[in-house]
């Protein structure tokens, strides 16, 4: 009924190197997307059109293809343009420019934040209260429950 777990321990190291290689690559990749995100969102805040333009389609190229298809052209289709990578390089190159891809979106939505001190601030009316009183004269439920068609 349990398991014979003898065949899996004998093969523990080659566990332990692939679980080393893991860490390495992620790491490697997670350097490369930092990097790629922070310049990316830079690019998308620039007034410059001519910078955020290369920016704005190399997020939404990346983010609208599936990953597996980036690592298949960064193996496969790179050396016939001339740039041969090795497994390694390959899968570094294609986690890094995917998580890049979304690091960019998320540097910049945090770089376009509002400040605290802005947030703080009540609105000046909330959308669906009557045009009489504001919601700043009057108490929450009575701007809900004071809905006029």
């Amino acid at each position: 009924m349990f398991a014979d777990w003898t065949y899996a321990l004998q093969d523990w190291p080659t566990y332990l190197g692939a679980a080393w290689l893991s860490l390495k690559l992620s790491l490697a990749a997670f350097v490369l997307a930092c990097s790629l995100g922070l310049l990316g969102a830079l690019a998308r805040r620039s007034r410059h059109a001519l910078v955020r333009a290369p920016a704005a389609v190399y997020v939404e190229v990346i983010r609208n293809t599936p990953v597996l298809l980036q690592m298949f052209v960064a193996y496969f289709a790179l050396p016939s343009a001339g740039l041969r990578l090795s497994p390694v390089q390959a899968g570094i190159a294609a986690l890094g420019v995917n998580v890049g891809a979304y690091l960019t979106e998320i540097f910049r939505a945090r770089a376009s934040r509002p400040s605290r001190a802005a947030r703080a601030r009540p609105p000046a009316c909330w959308p669906s209260a009557p045009s009489g009183p504001s919601c700043t004269s009057c108490s929450r439920r009575r701007c809900a429950t004071s809905i006029r068609p």
